[in-house]
C-alpha cells in the first residue's frame, strides 16, 4: 500500500521573525518592523526591486498605511540572500514574488488585504472574497483577524468548506468544545450535501484533515456529535451525518485505513461500514497501531493532565539546544507542556512481534505507514526551523538510529529524530525488530531518491505529499 491517498491541509505555514528598517512612502515615517519571510525575485539584485515582498502583517506606526515601503538598508537583505542556503537562514528569504491566488502581486499582506477589501466593496456579499481574506490572514499567522472573515463568509454561504473547516480547527485548538462540535456537525453536512472547495485536491485535503481531527477530538466534542439536541428516537430516522460520526468514532483497526475509508465517505456522500480486510485484521502490526502509552509516559500524562492523543515533541528554538541532553524531552498537547525523561530508546521497545518478511517500503500496511508518517512530520518541522537536511544526512541518521538506537548523538538532526522516535515508541507498542525494520525502510527510501554528491529530494517529496 502507498502513503495516504489524500493530501493534508497545512493550516498555518511556518513563520519567521526578522526585522528591517522601512520607510513608509505614504508619510515618509521610518520604523523597524518584523517583516517575516522576505520575498526577493532576484537574489543578485543590487537595488530593492519593486516586487520585493514581506510575509508578516504590519502597518505604518505613524499613519496606519499598508504600504508601499522603501527598505532603508538593502545591504541587510543582500546579506540574508547570500546565506539563504545555510540551515540557520531557513525560511528567512524566498526567491520569487509574493502573490495572491488570482495572480496579483503585493509587497505586504496588509496591502493585499486592502486590495481585497476594495474588491469586497463592489461585492459585499461575496463569500469567496471573505474566505480569501480569512486565508490571507491565516497564512501570516493573524488567526484573530482571520476568524471574523471566515464567520462572515459563512453568513453569505453556509456551505463554504474552507471557512467552516478552519473555524472548526480553531475551536479545537482553543478547546471550545461546543463551538468545535457545532462546526464539525455542519462541516460533515456540507460534505454530504455534495459541496466542494475551489479545487478537487483542496476538497480532498479538507475531507482528510476533517476526519483526522475528528478521530483525535476530545471526548466532549464526540459526545455532542453522538448525542445532538435533536437526536432521533427511531433508528430509521438517523441522518447520514450522525451515522458517519457513530461509525467513525467506533471504528477499530489500522488507523491509516480508517482515515482513508471515512475520507472517502465524505467525498462519496455515503457511509458504508468500515471493515478491514482479513489480511489487515490478521497483521499483528496493525493491532499495535492503537494508542498504548508506556508506563512512564502514561504517568506523566496523568500527573500533568495532558491530552494523551495530542502529544507531540516541542520544537527546539535554536540548533544549540539540540546539542543538549536528549533524554529530557519536552512534550505538549497544544495547551500544556511537560518534560519527559527518557534514558534510552531500547527501554521503550515492547513486545516480540516481527515485521512481515521481505516487505518493501511501498508495500507497507497502514499501521507501518502511520508510524513512518509520524516521524516524517518531525523531519518537516526540522526543515522549517533550521533548513532542509540533505538526503545524505537523513540516510546517515536513519542508518545510525537503526544500528545503534542509543549511540552517541551525530548532531542536531539525529537528536531531534531520536526524541521523535522516543515519543513514537512511548505512544505505541513497537518491538525492537519492528523499529529496526521501520528505520531500515526510511533509510532505503531516502537512499533510492538521493542524488550524489548532495541532494534534498526527500524533503521535496515530503512537502509535495502534504499539499
Amino acid at each position: 500500500m502507498q502513503r495516504y491517498s489524500f493530501p493534508e491541509v497545512i493550516e498555518v505555514p511556518p513563520l519567521v521573525s526578522q526585522e528591517l528598517e522601512l520607510e513608509c512612502r505614504s508619510c515618509k515615517g521610518r520604523g523597524t518592523y518584523d517583516v517575516g519571510t522576505i520575498f526577493l525575485p532576484d537574489p543578485e539584485s543590487k537595488t530593492p526591486p519593486e516586487d520585493m515582498g514581506f510575509k508578516n502583517y504590519f502597518r505604518c506606526f505613524s499613519c496606519g498605511s499598508a504600504g508601499p515601503w522603501q527598505v532603508c538598508d538593502f545591504s541587510k537583505v543582500q546579506e540574508i540572500a547570500r546565506h539563504r542556503h545555510e540551515p540557520d537562514h531557513a525560511n528567512r528569504i524566498f526567491i520569487g514574488a509574493m502573490g495572491l491566488q488570482e495572480g496579483t502581486v503585493w509587497q505586504t499582506m496588509a496591502m493585499a488585504e486592502d486590495h481585497l477589501l476594495e474588491d469586497l466593496k463592489a461585492q459585499p456579499d461575496s463569500a469567496y472574497l471573505l474566505a480569501h481574506l480569512g486565508n490571507l490572514m491565516r497564512n501570516c499567522g493573524q488567526i484573530k483577524r482571520a476568524i471574523p472573515y471566515y464567520e462572515k463568509a459563512l453568513l453569505f454561504n453556509p456551505w463554504e468548506l474552507e471557512s467552516r473547516f478552519y473555524l472548526f480547527s480553531f475551536a479545537l485548538q482553543d478547546n471550545n468544545v461546543a463551538v468545535a462540535a457545532a462546526h464539525a456537525g455542519l462541516l460533515a453536512g456540507t460534505f454530504f450535501e455534495g459541496y466542494e472547495a475551489r479545487t478537487g485536491p483542496l476538497t480532498e485535503a479538507l475531507a482528510f484533515s476533517t476526519v483526522k481531527k475528528l478521530r483525535n477530538s476530545p471526548e466532549g466534542v464526540r459526545q455532542r456529535l453522538l448525542h445532538p439536541l435533536d437526536e432521533p428516537e427511531d433508528e430509521d430516522d438517523v441522518d447520514i451525518s450522525l451515522d458517519f460520526f457513530r461509525k467513525l468514532f467506533k471504528a477499530e483497526g489500522p488507523e491509516g485505513r480508517i482515515l482513508e475509508h471515512f475520507t472517502e465517505c465524505l467525498l462519496d456522500m455515503e457511509v458504508p461500514p468500515f471493515e478491514p480486510s482479513e489480511e489487515e485484521a490478521d497483521d499483528s502490526m496493525d493491532r499495535e497501531a492503537k494508542l498504548d502509552s508506556c508506563p512512564s509516559l502514561k504517568a506523566l500524562v496523568e500527573a500533568q493532565g495532558l491530552h494523551e492523543k495530542l502529544l507531540s515533541v516541542v520544537p527546539h528554538e535554536t540548533k544549540e539546544s539540540l546539542n543538549q541532553d536528549r533524554s529530557n524531552i519536552k512534550v505538549s498537547d497544544g495547551t500544556a507542556t511537560a518534560e519527559w525523561k527518557v534514558p534510552s530508546l531500547r527501554e521503550l521497545f515492547r513486545g516480540e512481534q516481527k515485521p512481515i518478511p521481505d516487505l518493501r517500503t511501498d508495500d507497507f500496511p497502514p499501521s507501518y505507514i502511520f508510524f513512518v508518517l509520524s516521524l516524517e512530520q518531525y523531519i518537516l518541522v526540522y526543515g522549517e526551523r533550521f533548513g532542509d537536511p540533505t538526503d545524505q544526512e537523513l540516510e546517515e541518521t536513519f542508518s545510525f538510529l537503526r544500528r545503534r538506537p542509543d549511540g552517541r548523538s551525530l548532531g542536531p538532526l539525529h537528536l531531534w529524530l531520536w526524541q521523535a522516535s522516543a515519543l513514537l515508541l512511548g505512544n505505541y507498542r513497537i518491538s525492537a525488530a519492528e523499529y529496526e525494520f521501520l528505520m531500515a525502510g526510511l533509510e532505503r527510501t531516502v537512499r533510492h531518491g538521493a542524488e550524489r554528491p548532495v541532494s534534498r529530494n526527500h524533503m521535496a517529496l515530503l512537502r509535495e505529499a502534504r499539499v
